[in-house]
């Protein structure tokens, strides 16, 4: 692969959209964080930080074969180094960038029973509902993970807001 297919133009466009979309949700969960801490901003935390992890790793690309092949290597790494960091994790991305996103949308799915929703924001929430049953299936088609990313996005920002809502900020 060559060096202008490693680093095309509309991925690192992507890649940076991502970063400071997902920074700036953390940064308010942080403000938040001087005067609350509950459950809701608990699972938001894991949901911010899975989502961050995701923005740097999900591919465009992501054939079942590869995913397969990168899910045996990050195991052989984490059998044979006890560690997982940030280089591992972009060596094995196929499945990774899958992983941190699936583990945001499980929060996600904790968090919609702890907010109430209007018809709209439910409608988003439903989206990762749908991901999530989506996974007990076993397929060769793996699903668009930009989109997934967007789409859990779009739910933490609405819970943020309703943990910003109940502070009164």
């Amino acid at each position: 692969m060559s060096q202008e297919q490693k680093f095309a133009t509309g991925h690192l466009e992507d890649l940076v959209a991502r970063r400071a979309k997902i920074g700036t949700l953390l940064l308010e969960l942080w403000k938040v964080s001087t005067h609350h801490q509950s459950t809701l901003w608990h699972l938001l935390l894991g949901v911010g930080f899975s989502l961050w992890r995701a923005a740097f790793l999900i591919a465009r690309d992501r054939p079942r074969p590869t995913m397969d092949e990168d899910a045996k290597d990050f195991l052989g790494l984490l059998l044979r180094d006890n560690a997982i960091n940030y280089p591992q994790d972009r060596q094995t991305r196929a499945w990774t960038g899958g992983y941190y996103l699936n583990n945001a949308n499980l929060r996600l799915v904790i968090v919609k029973d702890l907010i109430p929703l209007s018809a709209n924001e439910s409608a988003v929430f439903d989206k990762i509902l749908r991901s999530v049953e989506n996974q007990k299936q076993i397929s060769d088609h793996t699903p668009d993970l930009q989109t997934g990313w967007e789409d859990a996005y779009a739910a933490a920002d609405i819970a943020l807001g309703k943990l910003r809502e109940t502070l009164g900020s």
